[in-house]
């Protein structure tokens, strides 16, 4: 853990709050190790494990920090509604935007499938 809250240290704005970074990569660490595929284990990708857990637990701070990080394209408050930029156009993205998507991306391997996939369908 001590490892990956180092690699943190080293990416988060300075100022940021210790204490709260540390847990943040405790929390970074437990929901990749939680997505890993069946057999695989943090050590088995060590390397990686590390950077994107660091780079997670450093867009949880400024995640805390400010809302206009996400790209808010619209916002309603009757029948609340709010619309974001996708993460498939890299250019419109936020720096934490970007850094969650290149820690989806370098754990993509040691990862079970996210999202939507077909279970129990037959062609």
């Amino acid at each position: 853990m001590e490892e990956i809250y180092e690699a943190a240290r080293q990416a988060a704005p300075s100022g940021t709050d210790e204490t709260l970074l540390k847990r943040l990569c405790e929390i970074a660490a437990a929901q990749w190790e939680a997505r890993l595929k069946d057999g695989v284990t943090a050590e088995d990708c060590r390397t990686v494990f590390v950077c994107a857990a660091a780079w997670m637990a450093v867009v949880g701070i400024y995640a805390q920090k400010s809302v206009t990080g996400w790209n808010i394209e619209s916002f309603t408050v009757g029948d609340v509604s709010v619309k974001t930029t996708g993460l498939e156009n890299t250019s419109q993205m936020s720096a934490p935007q970007k850094l969650e998507w290149q820690a989806r991306m370098l754990m993509r391997p040691f990862c079970r499938p996210e999202g939507f996939a077909f279970v129990g369908v037959r062609g």
